[in-house]
């Protein structure tokens, strides 16, 4: 046989610890920030990025 079956150990494939796979910890994953992830700026949000002043014209802005 080209495969070894693989030999029954004592030690499961996926051990049972006492630590758990994703732990309860006191801080969250997405923690709740005074600093939101799109911060309100005086300039509202454009989705033309800022082009240099001479390319505005051609763009007829």
């Amino acid at each position: 046989m080209a495969f070894a079956r693989l030999p029954d150990s004592p030690t499961p494939r996926l051990p049972d610890s006492p630590t758990p796979r994703l732990p309860d910890s006191p801080t969250p994953r997405l923690p709740d920030s005074p600093t939101p992830r799109l911060p309100d700026s005086p300039t509202p949000y454009s989705p033309t990025p800022l082009l240099p002043t001479p390319l505005l014209p051609l763009l007829g802005i």
